[in-house]
């Protein structure tokens, strides 16, 4: 599944491991990493909401059909 930001910046940040680390730390990154992958690997939306880590519910008026996804349990 396509991956896509609407900031050039959190694009940067999202697709380098070291800028991961940089703005999350080593722990929180590599979850982050891990549910990127599981995004990527998706074929649809159905898949992504049976992962219940992910937290995912769905968006309402202009973004309906599009769904939310806790990339990591991060809550600082």
């Amino acid at each position: 599944m396509l991956i896509s930001f609407k900031k050039k910046q959190d694009q940067k940040t999202f697709s380098s491991e070291k800028a991961l680390i940089k703005a999350f730390g080593q722990e929180q990154a590599r979850k982050i990493t891990q549910r990127l992958s599981e995004i990527q690997a998706a074929d649809n939306l159905e898949i992504l909401r049976t992962l219940p880590q992910a937290r995912a519910h769905e968006l309402t008026g202009n973004r309906k059909g599009q769904i939310s996804l806790m990339l990591s349990n991060h809550t600082d």
